[in-house]
């Protein structure tokens, strides 16, 4: 079972490693070995076990699988030549076969205990061991075909970035993205903080009783909550299931035409509600 690190936003601090924590054991099965700073170690059945997290909580910015270990008791002038070595293995066997490698190397290092010194002559051996091997490596931050990651942790870990997870994976379901628009749709991130801050409940569904284009109703079944909106303007309704056709989720979400005044439901029917 391969062994994955998910960095954790720090603006979050513990409510978001608390986040990643519940999701990996209650909804993807993975075995949480050990929590740091802004950091999880998980141990998963697969890599596309522990993206699945990754991309479902709001808080996850890097997915890292562990490759190689290394003891701190290494002196520090061989230190960064055994960790250069295994960047260099690393990297030569996942080269494809054009000829040119773009190499980007990150640490983490939340203590500081990597020297500057260090870090640049892990890069530089790392890309000299590479051309040796006939492989023209270059570092490149901008567009790697390679991430190499080292953490400072309790020993030197060595790891592959799986993906990077950042604000713009909203980007495919931005209102201008979908079929139907409007210039009051909200916008992504503000849509799923909404339905986050509204706790809803898998058992129960989650009412928003003024849907538009149907943002909240979107992010609320991508979350796995079935979702009920509500709107007066027929073109609203219209759109707002065509929308939730585009993006596959429109057996997750209920689109009433209705006066939010008047609603065709019983009392207590709804668990939560976003608007």
């Amino acid at each position: 079972m391969p062994v994955i690190y998910l960095e954790v936003s720090r603006c979050l601090d513990a409510c978001g490693l608390g986040e990643v924590v519940k999701l990996a054991e209650e909804y993807c099965g993975c075995r949480v070995l050990r929590v740091y700073e802004d950091l999880v170690k998980l141990s998963c059945e697969s890599e596309e076990v522990a993206m699945l997290c990754a991309l479902r909580a709001n808080c996850v910015r890097k997915a890292v699988r562990e490759v190689a270990v290394l003891p701190w008791s290494i002196a520090d002038d061989s230190l960064f030549e055994e960790i250069s070595a295994e960047v260099a293995n690393i990297a030569s066997s996942l080269k494809k076969d054009d000829n040119l490698l773009r190499l980007c190397i990150e640490f983490y290092d939340p203590q500081s205990t990597v020297h500057t010194d260090l870090r640049e002559n892990v890069i530089k051996a790392a890309i000299l061991r590479l051309r040796k091997k006939g492989i023209h490596a270059v570092f490149s931050r901008s567009l790697p075909d390679l991430t190499a990651w080292i953490g400072a942790l309790d020993s030197i870990v060595l790891g592959v970035k799986l993906q990077s997870v950042k604000g713009d994976r909203f980007e495919p379901r931005a209102p201008g993205r979908r079929v139907y628009e409007r210039p009051f749709a909200l916008r992504v991130e503000l849509a799923r903080l909404l339905v986050n801050l509204s706790s809803p409940s898998l058992e129960s569904p989650l009412l928003d009783p003024f849907c538009g284009t149907g943002g909240i109703l979107i992010e609320a079944a991508l979350e796995g909550v079935f979702a009920v909106g509500i709107d007066l303007d027929y073109d609203n309704v219209r759109g707002a299931r065509r929308n939730a056709l585009q993006l596959g989720i429109y057996h997750g979400v209920d689109i009433v035409l209705s006066d939010s005044e008047l609603m065709p439901f019983r009392d207590k029917a709804f668990a939560a509600a976003a608007f």
